[in-house]
């Protein structure tokens, strides 16, 4: 793995606004001219706090313009949190629209949603949602204790008692508590599983996940860890059409709901898959964008998403 720390000048591609941006990356050397994570950093001062409510944008595979070296003390930088550098992860946030009605009737009542997140990367994701929508339980599921140790040091990762990583196999964690209560007891809250990990082997014809991820095996396990009401998210880059056709084929043999969410200018795909209609804001999306975009503690631009939103039966 690659830590590096880089300074992107016109971010956005606005051309009236020159100011510089400094960013730390994340890349694995298998896939070096991938950027797995990038993070927004900000120095230590209360004049730069309005950072946070920048308009999020991509990192995970738009190019940005002319990068120069970081200049300036390290230390007095660190993660902004409220920032997303991927715009996969803001398509993932958006996406919870679709069950925006259960998560709002959770927050009022003061209970906790369990949410599951199969792969850590720089550990972005589930920070953003800590922060963003505080009433989540989050589990993150990591299979390499190395990703643990990057986050944390470089990338501004932590736990508490709303966010635990459980190092272990992704698969197997799903399929053992694919029959266990939300939270530990008997709930009818919502579940979240999302599925954002790559893979170090392309044969299968996908980046992301591992093919193993969108076999029938895996499907099934998801689908009973889902039983009482919820929603997959699978952040899927297929080589090829052929490939993706296949991974919608075997989701649709699975899921009664299934929707994507195809990036404009990115070969990120975000798959949202739901066992059953219960807790799905099918009819009336618009107003359940409205109602996730009044939940989150941070800005993200839910409306312009989800006019990308596609039923794939």
């Amino acid at each position: 793995m690659v830590v590096e720390d880089v300074l992107y000048e016109n971010v956005d591609g606005d051309q009236s606004c020159m100011s510089e941006k400094m960013f730390r990356r994340l890349i694995f050397k298998r896939s070096s001219g991938l950027v797995q994570s990038e993070a927004l950093l900000i120095r230590e001062s209360p004049s730069d706090e309005t950072d946070s409510k920048t308009k999020n944008s991509s990192a995970s595979s738009k190019k940005k313009s002319q990068k120069k070296g970081l200049t300036g003390s390290k230390d007095s930088l660190r993660v902004d949190h409220s920032y997303l550098g991927s715009s996969y992860h803001s398509s993932i946030i958006c996406g919870l629209s679709l069950v925006a009605s259960a998560l709002s009737a959770a927050a009022s009542s003061g209970e906790r949603v369990s949410t599951t997140i199969v792969g850590l990367g720089a550990g972005s994701l589930p920070m953003f949602l800590h922060g963003c929508l505080p009433h989540l339980n989050i589990e993150v599921v990591e299979l390499d204790p190395m990703m643990e140790e990057v986050a944390t040091k470089y990338f501004g990762f932590s736990m508490d008692e709303q966010l635990k990583v459980h190092l272990g196999d992704g698969i197997k964690f799903i399929e053992e508590n694919a029959h266990s209560e939300p939270n530990g007891k008997d709930s009818d809250a919502v579940r979240i599983l999302i599925v954002d990990v790559d893979s170090s082997d392309l044969s299968s014809g996908l980046s992301c996940p591992p093919a193993n991820f969108v076999e029938d095996a895996f499907l099934m396990s998801a689908k009973k860890f889902l039983s009482a009401g919820g929603l997959l998210i699978i952040n899927l880059v297929a080589r090829s059409s052929a490939v993706r056709e296949m991974v919608i084929s075997r989701l649709k043999a699975v899921f009664e709901n299934l929707y994507s969410l195809q990036l404009e200018e990115d070969v990120n795909e975000v798959l949202f898959a739901s066992p059953s209609k219960r807790y799905l804001e099918i009819d009336h999306l618009d107003e359940a964008a409205t109602k996730l975009k009044a939940m989150l503690k941070f800005l993200v631009d839910v409306e312009s998403d989800m006019k990308n939103l596609q039923r794939l039966q």
